[in-house]
Formats: C-alpha cells, sequence, structure tokens
C-alpha cells in the first residue's frame, strides 16, 4: 500500500493520493500510483469507476483514452501492433496518434514528444492527460480544492461539477448557496434535474453536488440522518406531513426560512416561511445530514 500527496501548478500536477497498482498487461519500471483525482469534460463529470486516473513515477497524471474520448466527442480508432497498441483519436481536423510503450505521438503528421509512454493497464490503454489537451488544443484546468481535472473542449471556463465535502457550517453555506442558484426552477412531479424538481429530487440533486447521497423520497430522508432537537442549523432539512407519511421536505437556510420545491399555487422552486400557518401546521421535524 503506498500513499501520495502531492500539490501541482498547471504545468506539473495536482493533488492525489492512492494505492500502488501494477500493469499486468506490460511490465514496466515506472510508479504507478491511484490518483484520486476526478475527471471532467466541459461540465460533466465522469464516473471514477470508468476513468481511473492515475500518477506515474510521481508526476505524470495518466487517464485511459476510450472513455474520455467518447464523452469529449473525439473519434477513436485503435489495434494491436504486436504487443503494442495502437490508438488514433481525431478532433475536428486534428489527428493524434499513440502507441503503448513509445512516447513518441505523431500530431497531424509531426512527431511529438511526450512526457512519458502511454501504456495497457487492466484492458484500458493510458495517455497522459496534459498531452491528450495540449494535442487538440484543449483547455485543461486544474481544481486543486476539489481534485478535479477540467477538460475544455470548448474554449470556456468550466466550474466543478463535484466539490469535496467540507465540514460544519462552511459546507452548510455552500450547499444552501448552491441550492439559491435554482430558485425560479419549475415544480415537476418525479423530477431531479433542474429542468424540473420535486422536493425530494432537489434536494437530493443539490447535496450530490457535495458527495452527500441523500434518499430519493422526502419519508425515506425522514429516516436518515440525525434527528434534531432544539434549534435549526442552516442546511437542516425539515419535514411536513399531510396524511399518513411525510410528504414534504425543505432545506433551512435560516431566520426562519426554508427553501423547497413546492407544488400547489407556487409550482417552483422558492422561500417559504416555517412560522408560516401551512408550515406550522403540517411540519414535523427535522434531520441533520451534514
Amino acid at each position: 500500500m503506498k500513499s501520495l500527496l502531492k500539490i501541482i501548478a498547471l504545468s506539473t500536477v495536482i493533488l492525489g493520493a492512492g494505492l500502488l497498482v501494477n500493469d499486468q498487461a506490460q511490465a514496466q519500471t515506472q510508479d504507478i500510483v491511484d490518483s484520486n483525482i476526478k475527471t471532467q469534460v466541459n461540465d460533466t463529470l465522469l464516473s471514477p469507476s470508468e476513468v481511473r486516473s492515475v500518477w506515474v513515477d510521481r508526476e505524470h497524471l495518466f487517464v485511459p483514452i476510450r472513455p474520455l474520448a467518447e464523452e469529449a466527442g473525439y473519434t477513436l480508432d485503435w489495434y494491436n501492433e504486436g504487443e503494442q497498441t495502437v490508438v488514433t483519436f481525431t478532433y475536428e481536423s486534428n489527428k493524434v496518434v499513440v502507441k503503448t510503450g513509445d512516447a513518441t505521438a505523431m500530431v497531424n503528421g509531426a512527431p511529438v514528444q511526450m512526457s512519458k509512454a502511454p501504456f495497457k493497464m487492466n484492458g484500458s490503454t493510458y495517455v497522459p492527460l496534459r498531452f491528450i489537451g495540449e494535442s487538440l488544443g484543449h483547455l485543461i484546468q486544474w481544481d486543486t480544492q476539489n481534485g478535479i481535472a477540467i477538460l475544455s473542449t470548448d474554449g470556456e471556463f468550466h466550474a466543478p461539477a463535484w466539490y469535496r465535502p467540507e465540514e460544519g457550517t462552511e459546507l452548510a453555506n455552500r450547499i444552501i448557496q448552491t441550492a439559491k442558484q435554482y430558485l425560479g426552477v419549475r415544480y415537476v412531479y418525479g423530477g431531479s434535474t433542474p429542468s424540473g424538481f420535486d422536493c425530494s429530487g432537489f434536494l437530493q440533486y443539490v447535496f450530490n453536488k457535495y458527495g452527500i447521497n441523500l434518499p430519493r423520497t422526502a419519508a425515506d430522508m425522514y429516516t436518515a440522518g440525525t434527528r434534531v432537537i432544539g434549534k435549526l442549523q442552516p442546511g437542516d432539512l425539515v419535514f411536513f406531513k399531510e396524511g399518513s407519511k411525510v410528504s414534504h421536505v425543505g432545506m433551512y437556510i435560516g431566520d426562519g426560512q426554508y427553501i423547497d420545491a413546492a407544488s400547489g399555487s407556487r409550482m417552483r422552486v422558492s422561500l417559504s416561511d416555517l412560522n408560516g400557518s401551512w408550515s406550522q401546521r403540517y411540519y414535523v421535524g427535522a434531520k441533520r445530514m451534514i
């Protein structure tokens, strides 16, 4: 077991820690270490199970080319040449050819030296992320705070699609600010995206951005977390029951207000008064998820 902690600038490396892994397909002398760095293409965060980025020799970040290419819209082709794999990826007028075990790539027909040679591991071909961006003229952002490498194919700067979990009040405030960005989004029964939310789908969506996985329904949320006894804190979930079970949930934001995706006359994400007549009548309690 190995651990790694590094901070990098744009031209070097970013935060990562991980477990030593072996390249079973091609024996190499270089260190290959899980980075724990997430990969994002424009506004889409790629699944860590599909895009497992690694450090090579403790400073070069490599990613599996196939899932990255699929999300970025690259055309991808590959074939085996003996024990080596030749991969061609193109985007618009740019064509890049790399070969495992060979640090020289061909970019639009011209040789270009990579920091390290691509390699095969667990059935995937790994290529330096920085080289991918530079060879196709794409911007790479390093978000050291959240541990995300962001590949921008449209030339724009993109906010992280995921935030590293924090503790206490600071995290609650950030979650609340994120929730407020969706004020006015319409209410849709069963909705869980910015095109339309219901009450639980809204909070599940917002909390998930901070690595907190909430149950899907208000009733199930009420069975999770820690029961709040005493004064509410910003970020607490407040629950309401009309009938036999919990049917509505919002998030307390302080000063007697909560934010929720409401049906009825409002039909949108809005702010509500916890001291209002409806809230007082149907309020059943609060849970702390942070």
